[in-house]
């Protein structure tokens, strides 16, 4: 019986296939899909056997193709092992006929997408040498820190320090990341890398930029944290205002051929084309309809003209800081200039008898008649020119302005306060709302003064690009067609519609505010103004006798006896007998405190427009509406409790169980210090593209996830693995290459 058992022993034995290169080190006991199977088979088969070219029918880069030509655990077999044993046009070398022989002895094990997969512990021998933190810098190794974290040479001090100091890698590299060298140079990197064009620090992006700064100075600067506040900072409740600012990063321009920011994201952060044909073993089929539900389109960040109102300006802290004290400063400022002092040097009595006392109208900055004369400038700004022919005609004083005109120089702006006198005849009034002053920029919006006339009202404005973007007031009292009048239009200089006050022939005209909302400084190109009424061809021109502009903020009775620039003082004899308030008005003309405290208020009204002016404008873009079906994502699905928008995805893309951002970002990082990148290409959805060395991908990507994605410890560690020491000696190349 013992021999007959040995005897059926026999054959079972002699069916085993025995390995023919057990023994052999330099073949892997275990065979990893990725690793092994998918750059053999892409290098030697998918030439001949894959999508459009499936030679014999044969499609090696699916599962079914493989399967009809392997039999499971024996390679002897497996057609495919025939072929590649005896049969292929290229003899394979030993090595990969062993990998090939072995993964199909042990079952012919596949694997998802090689970047979806979780990451993975790094085989030591698989990873560069990496130069000791503790070891002092040479010179070489200083120049190459200095080219890639500061973009220069060393200077000669730099030089002399590290001649005196010799201090370790780790202590240099930390030194020179706390510089603002590092801040500013890496900035521009950093935005080149997530695919942003460079911005001008003097544009509408400014605060952005002086925000940013701030954060990649902060040691603990972190990449998640920067990506989800970038993405959805204004979806974040307690990230507030800086927030909001952070996520003016989604309206920062795109990098040259991305015209989108799922295009942007998508292409730098996880290494996937949208506008790739999707294929089932892509590694996100749906990319192109899951990424714009996440990510809608945004109207681009703008400053001055408005076109998508409303918005959010934008300021950095220590604006916000600056406007908050000017805001609270500023009403005091205004009511202590309001104010009549107390005590005067002389009896009223014995002022009013001096009849060599004239109290002339103070700080007149242009007046001018309309004549043939030049006009006069009595004040310290350039003179009003004329940038248009004038047609005289007869007025009741002389000369007079028919329209239409233009001029040049004349200070109606909103960051100052100004007082506009002129004597006007209307030839008709219109049968439409008509400007009779305008200004306007190249593109033909309306910015800085203008002054309306319709059927039935006028309205004055300061404008800055749209009717939702002014002061604006109106008029229900209309100056009389065919006959004279004084007009006399105030404006204090305090940014609000209120500021506005409108005199016809010295009587004070009620006004409505129409808007009071108004961002940055409403100013006309060269401060132009156009006077263009009427529009009808053949009626009668609109004459203007007289036009005087005051740049102080004047008072009442200033304003209406401006008439003819003659002193004050007869003139309030003659019309104001009531002593009190010519007293009040003396006290305050008189008085050099009150001038200087309403020079004070002025001043502090123009440093909170100059501030507000700096603002970055991010239009609001509306809730995002919820999709009937929550988009599929990979590796890990949008937590229930999650809406499907920005802050979802930016939640997911960060998520410590997704492996494809820190391995993108990984690679990304090292291709920015040492020009080398550890992808497989430009666009990872393709399986069969696999990294040439994907242990050291994982391990940079792990590196990320364990100090927390803090940016300083990740470049660090980089730093110290170059991937060979000739590498020492050349500049990597900018980042858009990684787009």
């Amino acid at each position: 019986m013992r021999w007959l058992f040995l005897l059926l022993l026999l054959p079972l034995t002699s069916c085993q296939e025995k390995d023919p290169w057990a023994g052999d080190p330099s073949v892997p006991k275990h065979i990893s899909f990725n690793q092994h199977i998918r750059p053999l088979l892409s290098r030697e088969c998918l030439g001949c056997h894959r999508e459009n070219k499936n030679q014999g029918g044969l499609r090696l880069d699916l599962a079914s193709g493989v399967a009809s030509v392997t039999t499971e655990n024996s390679p002897k077999k497996s057609l495919l092992w025939e072929k590649i044993d005896a049969n292929h046009p290229v003899t394979l070398p030993d090595r990969d006929k062993a990998i090939l022989w072995r993964w199909i002895k042990q079952g012919t094990p596949s694997e998802g997408h090689w970047a979806s997969l979780p990451l993975q512990n790094p085989d030591p021998s698989a990873l560069p040498p990496q130069l000791s933190p503790t070891e002092p810098v040479t010179e070489e190794e200083f120049s190459f820190f200095c080219r890639t974290l500061f973009g220069r040479e060393p200077n000669v001090p730099e030089l002399e320090y590290l001649q005196r100091i010799q201090p370790t890698r780790g202590d240099l590299i930390n030194s020179m990341m706390q510089k603002q060298d590092f801040v500013q140079f890496f900035k521009t990197r950093f935005l080149l890398l997530t695919g942003t064009k460079p911005v001008s620090p003097n544009g509408p992006f400014a605060p952005y930029l002086r925000w940013l700064d701030t954060e990649i100075a902060n040691p603990s600067f972190a990449l998640d944290d920067f990506l989800r506040k970038s993405l959805a900072g204004d979806l974040i409740p307690e990230a507030g205002q800086e927030g909001a600012l952070a996520s003016a990063w989604i309206r920062l321009p795109h990098q040259t051929g991305i015209s989108s920011l799922t295009e942007r994201i998508s292409t730098n952060l996880l290494s996937i084309d949208p506008n790739q044909p999707a294929l089932p073993n892509h590694i996100w089929p749906n990319i192109d309809k899951a990424l714009p539900v996440l990510l809608p389109a945004f109207p681009p960040a703008t400053r001055g003209h408005i076109p998508i109102p409303p918005f959010l300006p934008l300021h950095t802290p220590q604006q916000i800081e600056a406007l908050r004290q000017g805001k609270e400063l500023e009403p005091l400022l205004w009511k202590a200039s309001k104010e009549v002092p107390q005590s005067a040097t002389i009896e009223f009595a014995e002022w009013l008898a001096q009849q060599e006392t004239m109290v002339t109208i103070p700080d007149l900055a242009v007046a001018f008649s309309f004549d043939e004369a030049e006009p006069i400038d009595n004040g310290p700004l350039p003179s009003a020119q004329f940038t248009s022919p004038i047609t005289v005609a007869k007025g009741i004083q002389g000369s007079a302005l028919a329209a239409p005109a233009g001029f040049e120089g004349l200070p109606l702006t909103s960051d100052g306060p100004f007082t506009l006198s002129f004597f006007l005849q209307l030839s008709h009034l219109p049968e439409s709302q008509t400007s009779l002053f305008s200004a306007s920029n190249t593109a033909g919006d309306s910015v800085g003064f203008r002054l309306d006339i319709s059927p039935d009202s006028m309205t004055i404005g300061l404008v800055n690009g749209s009717s939702k973007n002014s002061l604006t007031a109106q008029a229900n009292v209309l100056p009389q067609p065919q006959q004279w009048h004084h007009l006399t239009i105030s404006y204090d200089g305090s940014r609000s519609a209120q500021g506005f006050q409108l005199w016809i022939d010295a009587q004070s005209i009620p006004l409505t505010i129409i808007n009071d909302s108004l961002y940055g400084i409403a100013r006309a190109p060269k401060n132009r103004l156009f006077y263009r009424y009427p529009t009808i061809a053949e009626a009668p021109p609109t004459l203007i006798e007289e036009l005087q502009i005051y740049r102080s903020f004047l008072s009442e009775l200033e304003i209406a006896h401006l008439r003819d620039g003659k002193a004050l003082l007869a003139a309030v004899r003659d019309e104001f007998p009531r002593e009190d308030l010519l007293f009040k008005y003396y006290l305050r003309s008189k008085n050099k405190e009150t001038r200087t405290k309403l020079a004070q208020a002025l001043t502090a009204s123009r440093e909170i427009a100059a501030v507000e002016d700096t603002a970055l404008l991010v239009p609001i873009a509306g809730p995002t509406p919820l999709p009937k079906n929550r988009p599929t994502l990979p590796f890990l699905p949008l937590q229930m409790n999650a809406n499907p928008d920005r802050l979802g995805f930016a939640n997911w893309l960060v998520d410590d169980r997704n492996p494809l951002t820190p391995r993108v970002l990984a690679s990304r990082l090292y291709q920015l210090v040492h020009g080398v990148s550890l992808l497989p290409s430009n666009e990872i959805s393709d399986p069969w593209v696999t990294p040439t060395n994907p242990e050291f991908l994982d391990y940079l990507a792990r590196e990320i996830l364990v100090k927390e994605w803090n940016l300083r410890s990740i470049l660090q560690t980089i730093l110290l693995l170059p991937p060979e020491r000739s590498s020492l000696h050349s500049l990597p190349e900018p980042a858009e290459t990684s787009s």
